[in-house]
């Protein structure tokens, strides 16, 4: 079960989804290969919730590139057009 998902956007569209699992495993999802570096520089293969809040928090020093973020806290509280 997925526990948390960060929705990032880039150029107001999302274009990366990170999921943590309630057995803390971390997934991220992008066709964007600098973006999916990006995102495995930040968050680690298995992170407590805390952890993944800190990694969340860090992505606010990637706004002057045009990255944004949001937080859900299940999977199926997301809409994707």
């Amino acid at each position: 079960m997925v526990v948390f998902v960060t929705l990032v956007s880039t150029e107001k569209q999302v274009a990366a989804i990170v999921r943590l699992r309630d057995d803390s495993q971390v997934e991220i999802a992008t066709e964007q290969k600098s973006l999916s570096e990006l995102l495995s520089q930040i968050y680690r293969p298995m992170m407590t919730p805390m952890e993944f809040a800190l990694a969340n928090h860090l992505l606010n020093g990637f706004r002057e590139l045009g990255i944004t973020w949001e937080v859900r806290l299940r999977e199926e509280s997301m809409c994707i057009e």
